[in-house]
């Protein structure tokens, strides 16, 4: 009987929502005053009043927004209706708002139900049976192409063209994100601010409406370039002259600062990253660009620091730039020091917060520490940096850099690389040897310099603490770059490991003997030299306990000297060598020769047959 009562109760109230929910709807679109809805509203369950929906999944709020009825919206958000954390089934309250360009209603809606300007896909057949009606803003052409898109609520006002709108929803997205007063809103409409915030949510839809009525373009692409919203640097390129964008960044390229001081801690950002890079270029950018001093694009990605990201996450991203601007024909051999020096320009050396570089490959392998430091040198992220300085020095050297170059490099320990430092002078294999304090080297990116026409043999100058003569073979570099060590920071020595050796020897390899003898006696006489100083100065005894008193470095690096210097080269080895300096120390130079592989294996003084494959770059 209970039952029975229970279901004709059930029905009379299905029976009484079928006939009260068309009264509420009529009430809506009628305007009614807000005593007689409120009336209505007592004849009806709340949860009825929220789940019911009609045959598009709009519900009585939708209807409130579709006949622009405020009055209507705030009696049912003051029953409490359709509050947080209740979530619409069809169009979310806002872009329906933004769609019909009712601007008196955004604040509202805002206020009771929150801002969230997140994109989200749309229902256009909702657009077509209740908005189309209502205006003629978009053909159904223009809807086609938005399916599958996702919008925001700033986007949907934009493509309507509904400013005002935009404005409004610009505002309490400023609001709502750097908790600013009204003032400050109002201060916004006075300047290009508008411009910026559309940048700052990324949409391009809502900064080409806005470029309607704002012509100030200035500080809009100083913050899309920041935020790498790639469409909005497009979209305000096209509109901008030279001499206008050249104001922005205070002369600064657009390259250099897309590439230091935007925003990227995930993949999508470096995705944007890279897109942002093909405007710039599309929108002919000089990827040369030298002024002012320590901009120079290609350096500018090399040197570029992570923050928040693995490089196994991003180098792919990294890669692709710099394969961008090689081929858009950046020069990977400019000298930025050595420019800088000769202007005389004393500015310069404070400028903008990275070092100058003489060369690509000499940026690339001077950032390598930094690198393998932000990752914690864990083993799988060490690797990681060395695979990706490996496919760029590749792409640098397919694309002209010169391994022959030899230039000014600062000490790793700078933090300023002014010109007041004291510089050391080579070519990258000294440079690369002298970043051994602070990580282990990478074997693969040494053979590689090794095998494309870097010079062994070549003297630089290589300056020690307390030692007058400068170190000219980059072979001592690596002991003794460990040895310096010891003697500036005692507590932090590195000491030198099997991989150091097997570097040692590998390099060894491909000098000449004339070089190597003459490698040895440097090598001893700084060994004497640091032993007599120890002896007369008591602060250097750690240096002399670490370096003379059983130390197998000592040990093995003087017995690898004795072996090459020594003992008489063989033919084989004489005439290895006359071959390998006459193919100018490249291995694609060698796999060219009309001989037999086992003969070109031994011209690369290698026992590997692999040495024999030549690999290639996927750009």
């Amino acid at each position: 009987m209970s039952l029975k009562i229970e279901t004709l109760n059930i029905n009379k109230e299905k029976e009484n929502n079928d006939f009260i929910i068309p009264l509420i709807l009529k009430a809506i679109e009628q305007h009614l005053d807000a005593n007689e809805l409120k009336a209505l509203l007592r004849g009806c369950l709340k949860i009825t009043l929220v789940t019911w929906k009609d045959e598009y999944s709009l519900d009585l709020l939708h209807y409130c927004i579709l006949h622009n009825n405020i009055v209507a919206l705030l009696v049912l958000l003051n029953q409490g209706c359709f509050k947080p954390p209740y979530s619409p089934a069809a169009w979310p309250y806002l872009h329906l708002v933004a769609c019909l360009g009712y601007a008196s209603l955004i604040s509202t809606i805002i206020q009771e139900i929150n801002f969230q300007n997140e994109a989200c896909m749309l229902d256009w057949g909702v657009h077509k049976v209740y908005i189309l009606p209502k205006t003629n803003a978009v053909t159904s052409v223009l809807i086609e192409n938005f399916k599958d898109q996702k919008f925001t609520p700033v986007d949907i006002a934009a493509i309507f063209q509904h400013l005002n709108c935009v404005e409004l929803l610009l505002d309490f997205w400023q609001i709502q994100r750097s908790n600013s007063n009204i003032n400050v809103v109002h201060n916004t409409r006075n300047s290009s601010g508008y411009l910026a915030l559309a940048c700052k949510v990324n949409s391009p839809s809502a900064l080409q409406l806005l470029l309607t009525k704002y012509t100030e373009k200035k500080e809009a692409l100083e913050c899309a370039i920041r935020m790498l919203s790639f469409d909005c640097v497009d979209i305000i390129l096209r509109q901008m002259d030279g001499q206008a964008v050249k104001k922005a960044f205070q002369g600064m390229n657009l390259f250099h600062v897309t590439f230091t001081y935007s925003c990227c801690l995930t993949d999508q950002q470096y995705e944007a990253m890279v897109e942002t890079t093909k405007v710039l270029i599309k929108h002919n950018q000089n990827v040369n660009s030298m002024q002012p001093s320590r901009t120079f694009p290609l350096y500018s990605i090399l040197s570029h620091s992570l923050a928040g990201i693995r490089m196994e996450e991003c180098s792919h991203f990294l890669i692709d730039i710099v394969c961008i601007l090689l081929k858009a024909r950046a020069d990977p051999n400019i000298d930025e020091i050595r420019m800088e020096e000769e202007s005389k320009d004393s500015e310069e050396s404070t400028a903008f917060g990275r070092q100058p570089y003489s060369s690509a490959v000499n940026c690339l392998l001077s950032n390598i520490p930094v690198l393998k430091r932000n990752e914690s040198f864990t083993q799988i992220a060490v690797k990681s940096v060395d695979q990706y300085s490996y496919y760029c020095i590749k792409l640098l050297l397919k694309h002209g850099a010169d391994l022959l170059h030899t230039g000014k490099f600062s000490s790793f320990s700078s933090n300023e690389g002014s010109l007041t430092d004291v510089y050391h002078h080579g070519t990258s294999l000294h440079l690369m040897m002298s970043t051994r304090p602070v990580g282990q080297l990478s074997f693969s990116v040494l053979r590689l310099l090794l095998h494309s026409g870097i010079n062994a043999d070549a003297c630089g100058a290589w300056s020690m603490p307390f030692y007058v003569e400068a170190i000219k073979y980059a072979l001592n570099i690596l002991p003794l770059s460990l040895w310096s060590q010891s003697i500036t920071h005692p507590h932090s020595v590195t000491p030198f490991s099997d991989e150091d050796l097997k570097c040692f020897i590998y390099i060894s390899k491909f000098m000449s003997q004339s070089s190597l003898v003459g490698a040895y006696k440097e090598f001893l006489d700084a060994v004497e030299f640091f032993r007599a100083l120890a002896k007369e100065n008591n602060t250097l005894e750690i240096t002399e306990r670490f370096y003379f008193e059983n130390n197998q470095m000592l040990v093995q690096i003087i017995k690898q000297y004795d072996k090459v210097t020594k003992e008489p080269w063989t033919l084989q080895h004489c005439c290895s060598n006359i071959i390998w300096q006459h193919c100018k120390r490249k291995k694609k130079s060698v796999l060219a020769l009309p001989i037999p592989a086992p003969l070109k294996v031994a011209v690369m003084f290698s026992h590997k047959k692999q040495d024999l494959v030549d690999e290639k770059v996927v750009h």
